[in-house]
């Protein structure tokens, strides 16, 4: 038996025992609370295998975080009822072109074929293979693919002992000077990016509290890490206090004072990185695009009522974007080079750092005392973008949302129009 198969065997029995009971199932009746238990776990095995996990990774996301035990045999006869396939007849040939032009058209003309191949079978449900996209995007945007391999990164060398141990947070401000502020944590063990977040302003300390706040939160356990790595900018001054208040009680190397970490911005090295990926696969189309507005005359940086306009029309579709890069990033493989670090996808490693040999390092909380803290010392940000006066005057004009950059441009073009002539 490998060494593999053993960790996986030593894995499943220890935790065996694991199992999640839905209380709202417990007063529906039998056939009913089956049905729907058995509809759960066709969506999640469906979920999951859509986003690249393999089985023995799918097996073991059910077991730990649904409490589902079911068998390789069972998986793979569930995935056959649902006509889900790994290899298979691939989809026409029309259909995967139109979906990678439609893809290059805007930011994904940033991505690398290995993404777009991802892209193609998440978000558009194709059955493509990569040598395939790989040709078709040798044809579609030669200058892009030319551009990106040519590309080549040196990293330094970076030790982390497991997730959680350390959150390395940053703002990107590469499309602020149109009114986008960018702010997103990293888990320094696994990649998984924590949150990416957009507003108005990444410069004020209760907003970078509250997405802090809202990530101690999210897993119902309230849990801290044992470090966060920022830079010296005073957005972060909240946040630190918060950290040092909630480690005050433990007591280990880096409780207290000593769990959160200032430097400079170059030396956060693992969000940097981060931010690097995500300027090829998503910023460098909005930063051109913004750029060509202004250049052209369409839009002016000076005018408030044209900042106001362009951040809410374009709000919506670059958050969307940001949603979609953070589930790509998180689920997709670190593959083996020159990168330090262990190997797999960061949503595997951040839950089941069991089979890396390792643990979590995360610390406990008190939920009420978290609670206080988002009411007392954080606020959450404008979902808008654009300030309340200014949301209100344009949903009378037109309340559409735009869900692409060609329709969020349309918007922006309509309202201006129209507003002009009433002036």
């Amino acid at each position: 038996m490998g060494k593999g198969m053993y960790s996986w065997m030593l894995l499943i029995f220890i935790l065996w025992s694991c199992s999640i009971v839905d209380p709202v199932l417990a007063v529906l009746p039998v056939d009913k609370q089956r049905t729907q238990v058995f509809q759960v776990k066709l969506d999640l095995i469906q979920h999951y295998f859509c986003r690249g996990y393999k089985y023995k990774e799918i097996l073991a996301t059910l077991l730990v975080i649904h409490g589902i035990r079911i068998s390789y045999r069972q998986l793979k006869r569930l995935l056959k009822r649902m006509s889900l396939f790994r290899r298979g007849p691939e989809s026409q040939i029309e259909t995967i072109i139109s979906a990678i032009l439609k893809e290059i058209s805007g930011s994904g003309r940033c991505l690398g074929y290995k993404t777009m191949w991802r892209r193609l079978k998440d978000f558009y449900g194709l059955h493509v293979r990569r040598k395939t996209v790989l040709r078709l995007m040798w044809i579609a945007d030669p200058e892009g693919m030319q551009r990106r391999k040519a590309k080549r990164l040196l990293r330094r060398q970076y030790s982390c002992p497991g997730p959680d141990f350390i959150w390395h947070i940053d703002g990107y401000d590469k499309i602020k000077p149109f009114g986008f502020a960018i702010h997103g944590a990293v888990d320094g063990f696994s990649r998984k990016i924590i949150w990416l977040e957009l507003g108005p302003s990444n410069n004020d300390p209760k907003i970078i509290a509250r997405y802090f706040l809202n990530s101690v939160k999210e897993s119902g356990a309230c849990r801290v890490p044992a470090v966060i790595r920022s830079d010296l900018g005073t957005e972060n001054t909240i946040i630190r206090q918060l950290q040092i208040y909630f480690r005050l009680h433990h007591h280990d190397d880096h409780s207290a004072g000593k769990g959160f970490i200032q430097g400079k911005s170059t030396s956060n090295q693992r969000i940097e990185s981060m931010w690097s990926m995500l300027r090829r696969q998503c910023m460098d189309f909005w930063i051109s695009f913004f750029k060509d507005l202004r250049d052209t005359g369409i839009y002016c940086d000076g005018d408030m009522f044209q900042r106001q306009c362009l951040m809410y029309c374009f709000t919506p579709v670059i958050r969307s974007e940001l949603i979609k890069f953070t589930n790509e990033w998180n689920s997709h493989d670190i593959s083996k080079g020159k990168t330090d670090g262990p190997r797999g996808k960061p949503d595997i490693m951040y839950t089941l750092p069991e089979l890396y040999n390792t643990k979590n390092y995360s610390h406990n909380v008190n939920k009420e005392e978290v609670d206080v803290c988002t009411e007392i010392y954080s606020k959450p940000p404008n979902l808008e973008g654009c300030f309340p006066e200014f949301c209100r005057l344009f949903k009378l004009v037109n309340p559409t949302t735009p869900t692409t950059a060609e329709e969020a441009f349309d918007l922006y073009l309509e309202i201006i129009s129209q507003i002009r002539n009433y002036l």
